[in-house]
């Protein structure tokens, strides 16, 4: 699908409007510069707040994750005939960093760096409660930066607290930090037998800022970032270097259920292939209890 730069015939939305039709809300929410085209392209921009680990894009790709799926959420509000508020939760997503952009855009100041969003559906089905939507990065000169076509379970409000109501937790979002501007801590992170493992802390209600409203659940995007983390030092450990600059060529990503408030998760990469061209990892995120939680399928640029 052939996401323009410049929209024509667009109309400016307010976030208001779109946090009564969303699931998510701010600080997880960051954009601005909301518009709304005849094409139902919805269009935003955002400043990178966080410059991950040690990638050597300008952009992290955790980050850009979650800047593509809150605003593919959005396409899929604004095209659902239902007017209640809907949780659109990612359990999919595949894409990754544009060849071109790998190749041009480099950039180690990080901070205060203004970027495009946009995003289209590409399908819903209330029936199902599913939706698709395709979205895309752009830099200021209107170069792609990256892109994912991102599957999401789709839940109205009311179903959505009675299916989840275990993990109410009244007046959990009244505070001011934002979270998402460090990176998500990693702990005994351990390399053996080429197998690199690890694990979270106990996941703080704080920690899940605006996702979502007293029903705190760490964000997809941001298990994203631990997962990607995970490969980048797999292949650090691999080659016996903490100098390597590295990112996010393509992904395959598969959400199983929500990691909330109260848990934490055990990370484990395994290599697939590594060679010249491929260095291809599969990395997992699970519970105590051993279930999936959610695992990626990652291939690394490396310089």
């Amino acid at each position: 699908m052939d996401l323009p730069l410049t929209l024509d015939n667009a109309t400016a939305l307010s976030k208001d409007f779109l946090f009564q039709k969303i699931c998510v809300s701010e600080p997880y929410f960051a954009m601005n510069e909301l518009i709304y085209s005849d094409h139902k392209i919805v269009q935003a921009s955002f400043i990178i707040e966080n410059i991950g680990f040690p990638e050597s894009f300008s952009l992290s790709s955790g980050e850009a994750g979650r800047h593509l799926a809150i605003l593919g959420s959005c396409a899929l509000a604004l095209i659902n005939p239902d007017p209640e508020k809907h949780y659109y939760l990612a359990v999919e997503a595949v894409g990754g960093n544009s060849n071109v952009a790998k190749a041009v855009h480099r950039c180690l100041d990080r901070k205060n760096k203004k970027f495009i969003v946009q995003s289209k559906a590409i399908s819903l089905d209330l029936r199902k409660k599913s939706g698709q939507a395709e979205a895309k990065i752009f830099n200021a000169h209107g170069l792609e930066v990256s892109s994912l076509i991102i599957t999401y379970k789709v839940f109205r409000n009311d179903l959505f607290k009675r299916l989840f109501k275990r993990f109410y937790i009244e007046n959990a979002m009244n505070m001011a930090a934002n979270p998402y501007t460090d990176n998500y801590p990693l702990k005994d992170v351990v390399y053996s037998n080429n197998v690199l493992t690890g694990k979270t802390g106990i996941i703080r209600p704080e920690q899940c800022a605006g996702h979502f409203d007293e029903y705190p659940a760490l964000p997809v995007a941001m298990l994203c970032s631990l997962l990607f983390e995970m490969a980048g030092r797999h292949y650090m450990h691999k080659v016996n270097r903490n100098d390597v600059k590295y990112c996010v060529d393509r992904i395959l990503l598969t959400a199983n259920r929500l990691a909330s408030a109260g848990e934490f998760l055990l990370l484990q990469s395994e290599e697939f292939v590594n060679n010249i061209e491929n260095k291809r990892y599969i990395v997992s995120a699970r519970d105590f209890e051993g279930n999936v939680v959610g695992k990626v399928d990652i291939v690394l640029y490396v310089e």
